[in-house]
């Protein structure tokens, strides 16, 4: 579309009157939803709230000790880790000594 001659073009200047803004405000609109996600301000303030609370450590309440069976109990998974650890261990020590001795035989070939 061409403008006539003399004609002011309408998308270069913003109107004088506040039309080009309603989108902004319109009820559920997507840029209405933009500007409140962006510029809301909010109604409360969190460290107004934080300077009255104290800076006291809360007071927990104390841990209770196992019974003599519970301890029993993690007594023996203990062990049995400890057990599947050493044969584990011993399983990749025999590999590695395996893998050692193959290149100094090879060596000695040579």
């Amino acid at each position: 579309m061409k403008r006539e001659k003399g004609a002011k073009p309408e998308k270069v200047f913003l109107s004088e009157d506040d039309v080009w803004t309603e989108s902004y405000f319109k009820p559920g609109g997507f840029k209405t939803r933009r500007r409140e996600m962006f510029f809301h301000l909010p109604d409360h303030n969190w460290t107004a709230a934080a300077a009255k609370h104290s800076d006291k450590e809360p007071i927990r309440p104390k841990k209770r000790k196992k019974t003599s069976e519970a301890a029993k109990k993690t007594a023996k998974k203990r062990v049995k880790k400890a057990a599947k650890k050493k044969a584990t261990k011993r399983k990749t020590v025999k590999r590695k000594k395996a893998k050692v001795r193959k290149v100094a035989a090879k060596k000695a070939k040579k």
